[in-house]
């Protein structure tokens, strides 16, 4: 897990939170803040927070789950903050347009006991608080579902005709031991050998965080028996916790590590050109995944149908740039708040590539929003294990639905 913002700011975004909060309250709502029941809710909820960023700060020293929970439950704890900051307004709005709506009527239900016009315009207003609360709510609990399996089917201009519907299997940001499980992974698995069985499996990344289950984690994987393989890059974690370990455990399995190097995919219906670049953990972006790309392609064939695994989408635009035809990422968690199928951060980055597919000319990218989390909450965003269905296209097409 990664949380958005390290123990000391989120202790500070607390402080900032708390203080917003209790502001906001007192000018939109200021009954409501005058409620000694609304105050002690107020004060239960910050001393409960900070006792989280107290687990999250010294909890290791006891047990690595101290730490993880206080981390998760600190970082949870400030998105319900958020939520509860822009409520307010809101409420006060409601309540503004509801107490001159109702101003010379009483509101009844269709049937039972009249309700007083004020207790209606309290009720009402209230109401649009706890809803944001309940939405935040939500998002905990969300973030326990198994992942879907979203088919997502994106057209290649190189692609060989007989490989159209070529079934690709993304796993990236499992996060196994900070979250997910082993056998959430063996259930998602079996979920989708059931009902459609890959020709594919790759695996994008930020595998384990524990790196005991990273092993067994490929064991799964290897289970499966796609017909192609499965193959794998490194993400940011890898190197976070040991990278030399997790190579040696790649070594060990049938897994094989892409780093900046490729491999030819041959079948009797056609050929394509799997990749994979390194991640350019603690060094410059731009020059790093340039590099990563021209390596990684190296020995591809000139008119071959190219896929690179990144395991930030920001290694698209390189790609893009040596035209390779797909790029598979992941990293962003599509910010774990979405709308519409699209994070809901995208209006704050031109080229983010947070959640979902993109296209630069003829080469497309699908950033997968993971299966993991940096903290468990998903709202509008859930976990995924998409399956990319390959489908041979045109250029003018291509050209026509970019």
């Amino acid at each position: 897990m990664l949380p958005p913002l390290p123990a000391n700011q989120s202790l500070l975004a607390l402080f900032a939170l708390s203080s917003a909060n209790a502001f906001a309250l007192g000018v939109c709502l200021p009954s409501a803040w005058r409620l000694r029941a609304v105050k002690v809710a107020l004060a239960s909820t910050l001393a409960l927070l900070l006792i989280a960023h107290l687990g999250w700060c010294y909890g290791a020293l006891l047990d690595f789950s101290f730490s993880y929970y206080g981390a998760a439950i600190a970082s949870s704890g400030n998105v319900v903050l958020v939520f509860l900051l822009l409520s307010f307004p809101l409420a006060a709005l409601v309540r503004a347009i509801l107490k001159r709506a109702t101003n010379t009527v009483s509101v009844a239900p269709p049937a039972g006991p009249t309700l007083h016009r004020r207790t209606f315009v309290r009720v009402a207003t209230a109401a649009v608080p706890l809803a944001s609360v309940g939405s935040a709510l939500s998002g905990f609990q969300r973030a326990n579902d198994l992942p879907l399996l979203p088919r997502r089917e994106l057209y290649l201009s190189r692609l060989p005709r007989g490989l159209d519907g070529l079934k690709i299997l993304q796993l990236s940001d499992l996060h196994l031991g900070a979250g997910r499980t082993l056998n959430e992974l063996e259930e998602a698995l079996r979920r989708i050998s059931e009902s459609s069985r890959p020709d594919l499996i790759v695996v994008t990344g930020d595998v384990a965080d524990n790196m005991d289950l990273l092993a067994p984690a490929l064991a799964l994987v290897e289970s499966v028996r796609p017909r192609l393989g499965s193959f794998a890059c490194l993400g940011n974690h890898e190197y976070l916790h040991d990278v030399a370990r997790a190579r040696r455990t790649f070594e060990r399995s049938s897994v094989p590590l892409l780093v900046d190097e490729g491999v030819k995919l041959k079948s009797a219906e056609g050929d394509i050109y799997l990749a994979g670049i390194d991640d350019p953990f603690g060094r410059d972006f731009v020059s790093t995944l340039r590099a990563s790309v021209d390596a990684s392609l190296l020995h591809s064939p000139t008119d071959s149908c190219t896929v690179i695994l990144s395991h930030r989408p920001e290694g698209f635009v390189p790609a893009s740039a040596r035209r390779a035809d797909l790029t598979l990422s992941g990293h962003t968690h599509g910010g774990q708040i979405g709308f519409a199928g699209k994070s809901a951060f995208e209006p704050l980055f031109s080229d983010g590539y947070l959640w979902g597919a993109y296209g630069r000319g003829p080469s497309r990218l699908y950033t997968t929003s993971g299966f993991g989390h940096w903290f468990p909450f998903r709202l509008g965003c859930p976990t995924e294990t998409p399956l990319i269905v390959l489908r041979a296209q045109s250029i003018d097409t291509l050209k026509s639905q970019a």
